[in-house]
């Protein structure tokens, strides 16, 4: 939630609206991290007394088989991202093109083919976020967006303003999810004075209402399938059982939040 590459959604939101790196972590880097501390906190008293099975604790002196740490790749890909961040930083060139270039270098290597790192890209995800864009772009042909927005003005709920564009991002996140949220506003908004808190509305309000239920999120889906994949199911309620109570909270306090800037 608190930077330009910690979302989808956030890249969406800040090329739309004109929001540098810097600016939209200035606007949304506190709350993101004063959530952290919300979410470990929910997590442990939820969840308090069950870190440790029966099974892992009668394992609990058995060796371990731990991967061994590639020095050189590591060193690369810190330096890759480091460069990644301050070139954000510093925006001198379009953000596509460094990320772009920055996947680049780590793909080039002499001893690990680029097929092999192609293997662990999941094309199912790559797939699903490109069928967004497809179906967002047929809605808005329909006009249903137009005429629902509206609605919403006619209501009082003016998208341009930062409280309402916020609490609008947040109730949608959970009917459609928190990428096509953000892309099915976007086109609607102003990039003005308030450019900077309407990148922020969206940011945080998409990403703390996301983590309410699994279908949220992309990335709540991802978690949930790549646990089954180890052996770990986590049901609807599970998965709700902690995200119901972080998320309201995280809401209210980005809720002040977005009122103060």
């Amino acid at each position: 939630m608190g930077t330009l590459i910690g979302s989808p959604q956030n890249m969406i939101a800040a090329q739309a609206l004109d929001v540098s790196f810097v600016e939209l972590l200035k606007v949304a880097g506190l709350p993101a991290i004063i959530s952290l501390f919300i979410v470990w906190g929910v997590i442990c008293f939820l969840f308090r007394g069950k870190w440790e099975t029966k099974q892992s604790a009668s394992h609990a002196h058995a060796p371990m088989s731990l991967p061994q740490l590639n020095l050189i790749e590591t060193l690369k890909a810190s330096v890759v991202t480091v460069a990644l961040v301050v070139l954000f930083i510093i925006d001198i060139w379009p953000q596509e093109l460094v990320a772009l270039a920055a996947a680049g270098i780590l793909l080039i290597n002499r001893k690990i083919a680029s097929n092999d790192v192609l293997k662990e890209v999941d094309g199912n995800l790559i797939l699903l976020i490109m069928g967004l864009f497809i179906v967002n772009a047929a809605m808005a042909a329909t006009g249903l967006p137009q005429t629902l927005l509206a609605d919403l003005k006619h209501l009082g709920m003016d998208l341009n303003d930062p409280l309402s564009l916020y609490a609008v991002g947040a109730a949608l996140s959970n009917i459609v999810g928190n990428n096509p949220t953000v892309m099915l506003l976007v086109p609607y908004l102003d990039a003005g004075a308030d450019a900077n808190a309407l990148c922020a509305a969206l940011a945080l309000g998409t990403g703390f209402s996301s983590n309410m239920v699994i279908f949220g999120s992309l990335a709540g889906i991802v978690v949930v399938e790549q646990a089954k994949s180890c052996g770990v199911e986590i049901s609807f309620m599970d998965f709700a059982k902690a995200g119901f109570p972080v998320s309201v909270i995280c809401l209210v306090l980005a809720g002040l939040w977005i009122y103060l800037l």
